[in-house]
């Protein structure tokens, strides 16, 4: 198995002995293993691993010492997934010297206003993903900071419409997935004025009638998620004339009748 490049090994209980067994693999590019009893000496272990450039190592209580091992040996890592990993105000710090990575995820965290923070100083980060967060205005603040970003995931981060506003400065996106929050029509107009948007997930927000009016307006987009809102049957009858689209998913929770239209073109 010496020549694996990539493997999952997610969702068993290998533990740090079997991390340390892992750690041996050299020539791996490509480790998931979340969900695995990890501790600080297990990501110690994985740390070893000097050609890996995408891990992750989430829900594993690997806290911060386990996160300042992965920063301090794996600057070579480009995508890295921390989620639900038990670390304190502190432990996102180290990663801000790790010059090449590029993906981060930390979903599902509580992420505090100081870890935003943090993760707003991480200037090489193009895609984010801090799902399964509540967000306040300070630490969208600071998310709002990082003009760099290119792909964010907001999913179910407890979001109004005036707080779109924010994340509407983020000029460069190109991939927004904003799903199940509270952004309804209002916050469909703060996000028609990001013009290099290609991909968005507005599900699940409230959004009616006039939201699909300011959706109109995007014509770069391609690919478009909007079920699960209260959308009238005319409303739906304009999307689906809008051709630009190869990937148009939506959904009719009116007083009509519950269905879902997957369209690719």
């Amino acid at each position: 198995m010496k020549q694996l490049t990539a493997l999952d090994i997610s969702s068993n209980r290998i533990g740090d002995g079997g991390a340390m067994l892992i750690g041996g693999l050299k020539n791996l590019i490509t480790l998931q293993i979340y969900e695995n009893h990890l501790g600080p000496n297990g990501a110690k272990s994985i740390s070893e691993l000097k050609q890996l450039t995408i891990l992750d190592i989430s829900h594993n209580r690997i806290r911060d010492e386990g996160v300042k091992s992965i920063s301090e040996k794996m600057d070579q890592l480009t995508n890295l997934d921390i989620s639900f990993v038990g670390i304190s105000e502190k432990g996102l710090v180290p990663l801000v010297e790790m010059k090449n990575l590029k993906i981060l995820a930390f979903y599902d965290c509580q992420l505090s206003t100081k870890q935003a923070e943090t993760i707003s100083k991480m200037k090489q980060i193009t895609e984010l993903d801090i799902s399964y967060n509540l967000t306040n205005n300070e630490i969208l603040k600071s998310i709002g900071e990082m003009k760099q970003l290119i792909k964010l995931y907001l999913v179910k981060n407890g979001i109004t419409s005036h707080q779109v506003e924010i994340i509407s400065q983020l000029k460069q996106l190109t991939v927004l997935n904003i799903s199940e929050n509270e952004i309804r029509n209002e916050g469909v107009v703060y996000i028609s004025g990001l013009k290099q948007l290609t991909e968005l997930d507005i599900s699940n927000n409230g959004i009616g009638y006039e939201g699909v009016l300011s959706i109109c307006k995007m014509t770069q987009l391609t690919k478009l998620s909007i079920y699960n809102n209260p959308i009238p049957e005319e409303a739906l009858r304009i999307l689906d004339g809008m051709k630009q689209f190869r990937q148009l998913v939506t959904g009719i929770s009116a007083s009509y009748y519950l269905s879902s239209i997957v369209s690719i073109r």
